[in-house]
């Protein structure tokens, strides 16, 4: 499923940005004022190039996994954000091991670089 999104900025400011302040008003925080600079990549708003895992159980019978789709599909396209989105067939509303988690080490360890010592990712 892909998303699509209409740009339409709003005095200047990006749509990333007022979804971003939508929220930000919502937990009564200021608004930022960022905008994009010319490679089109987030000025003043570095969490958004936070790589980020997201982990779903493709059998989840409380949170649907085309939402975690969904939500995979808005942070990568609509805020150009490096999601790893990773289903697991056949699991439920909770972490797989060993598989889930030998999956975040392996994010870790190629996408924020930490030292994940081997012997636990071929312990499975």
């Amino acid at each position: 499923m892909t998303l699509s999104f209409v740009i339409q900025t709003r005095g200047g400011t990006p749509p990333t940005i007022q979804a971003l302040n939508y929220v930000r008003d919502i937990l009564d925080l200021p608004p930022l004022q960022g905008a994009r600079n010319s490679d089109g990549e987030s000025g003043d708003v570095p969490y958004l190039k936070t790589p980020v895992f997201l982990g779903h159980g493709a059998a989840d019978p409380k949170v649907s996994v085309n939402l975690g789709r969904q939500m995979a599909s808005i942070l990568a396209e609509g805020f150009g954000m490096d999601i790893t989105w990773k289903a697991y067939e056949g699991f439920g509303h909770w972490y797989k091991v060993p598989d889930e988690i030998e999956d975040v080490l392996l994010f870790l360890k190629e996408k924020v670089w930490v030292a994940v010592v081997n012997e636990v990712l071929s312990s499975g």
